[in-house]
């Protein structure tokens, strides 16, 4: 289901979609993609819809992701430490296993369900052949950690 909201200006348009990295969308549809709380979800695909992301985008265009990170860590343990995300977090085992190593990424749960961790530095150099990192902004997005990124 793709829907364009008229109203709105530009016009925005909104796709439900499966967990599969395909969009009904033509080669450079986009000057700008959104991806706020996503990437935080999407674990074994990641790099697969990097590349379908980069396909939608034209050349100079602009795609914001947040994700969990070192720092999104931190302000789970402190600053975020009542919302019920940082509460599942404490009661999770392999989040206290891997939280406070030298980690480049982890998953908790899998499929839809799954939450996922990156180092930023490790997220950044992963993407570095697909785009050039704009910015990293810790502290969007409540607790994550956003990336701006631009499709050479």
């Amino acid at each position: 289901m793709c829907g364009v909201l008229k109203n709105l200006e530009p016009p925005f348009h909104f796709l439900v979609n499966t967990i599969l990295p395909h969009l009904p969308f033509e080669d450079q549809y986009f000057d700008v993609v959104y991806a706020g709380a996503v990437f935080t979800h999407i674990d074994d695909l990641a790099k697969t819809w990097f590349l379908e992301l980069r396909r939608v985008l034209r050349a100079g265009g602009k795609l914001y992701v947040t994700i969990h990170d070192r720092h999104s860590i931190h302000l789970l343990t402190h600053e975020w430490r009542e919302v019920p995300f940082a509460e599942f977090l404490r009661q999770n085992q392999d989040y206290a296993e891997f939280a406070h190593t030298n980690f480049a990424m982890f998953t908790l749960g899998r499929a839809t369900e799954s939450q996922v961790f990156y180092d930023v530095e490790s997220f950044c150099e992963r993407l570095q052949d697909l785009f050039k990192v704009l910015s990293v902004t810790e502290g969007a997005y409540g607790y994550q950690t956003a990336v701006l990124l631009e499709k050479p």
